[in-house]
């Protein structure tokens, strides 16, 4: 094992542990290799690929580090789960702090670009705001609360019909999937309705199938029925199904994810 095959093993180890049962080799197996990557690493920020308790101070961050980042905290929120994972105090108090900083990183509103909804780094805000609403629900599991994050709360209300005139089918899915983790459904909410049925005309119009669903914008990949980008493809399938889907949230219960996450937000059961 070397440093590198920390990020790759540490997601499928959290799998096992969630499918598998502790004694099944598989899980012993994927637990003693993550394990072992993460001592080749030495130290949690060679683990994530810079000290990113540094990079909060001086807020030299991409919005790709930062992305990396909210994958992390996903992932070291579960690990407590699993005592024989390998967790130092600096990574159990990763997502805490990245919570901290979140509260400060500028999501700024379509309109305060030249672009609107078109920007680039609107679009790429947009798409990072969707995974920051997984670092509480455990990626669609438990619910989020206006409470937790009211900025990025916001963020969705006063961007969603930008993103639905922008017409991604993606982002929009992905905005639809983020309210309704707030406990909005088509029936008491007029925005996630309003993005129901844009894609379910984007399904109908495509002959009943995501997957033949072509963007008129951005990459080559969402453009080309010919091309052979299956993620790009794929992604359309599964954050459309997502986006339509109902919700039912799982309790929030001792010993779970949410527990965890619950902890640190200092919020345990807020109104939505």
């Amino acid at each position: 094992m070397v440093c590198s095959d920390y990020e790759r093993l540490l997601p499928l180890a959290l799998y096992a542990g969630r499918y598998f049962t502790p004694s099944d080799e598989r899980t012993v197996q994927i637990i003693d290799r993550t394990n072992a990557a993460f001592r080749e690493c030495g130290s949690l920020p060679r683990a994530v690929g810079f000290d990113y308790r540094q990079s909060f101070k001086t807020n030299h961050l991409t919005t790709e580090d930062v992305f990396n980042l909210v994958i992390w905290a996903i992932w070291f929120s579960e690990v407590p789960l699993m005592p024989s994972l390998d967790l130092p105090d600096e990574a159990r108090h990763l997502p805490e702090r990245l919570w901290a900083f979140l509260q400060t990183y500028p999501l700024s509103n379509a309109n305060q670009y030249k672009d609107g909804a078109k920007s680039r780094q609107f679009y790429d805000n947009a798409y990072l705001a969707t995974h920051i609403a997984y670092i509480p629900t455990g990626i669609h599991r438990y619910p989020i609360y206006r409470q937790d994050f009211p900025g990025l709360y916001r963020f969705f209300r006063e961007n969603f019909y930008a993103v639905l005139n922008f017409g991604e089918l993606d982002l929009v899915a992905e905005f639809i999937d983020s309210l309704k983790q707030y406990g909005c459904t088509e029936e008491n909410d007029v925005q996630v309705r309003d993005g129901t049925r844009y894609l379910l005309k984007v399904f109908h119009g495509a002959g009943d199938s995501w997957l033949a669903h072509r963007e008129t914008r951005l990459s080559a990949a969402a453009t080309d029925p010919k091309s052979d980008d299956y993620y790009e493809m794929m992604h359309k399938v599964w954050t459309g199904m997502l986006g339509i889907r109902p919700r039912t949230p799982n309790p929030l219960e001792p010993h779970t994810y949410a527990a965890i996450a619950r902890s640190w937000l200092k919020v345990a059961r807020p109104d939505r």
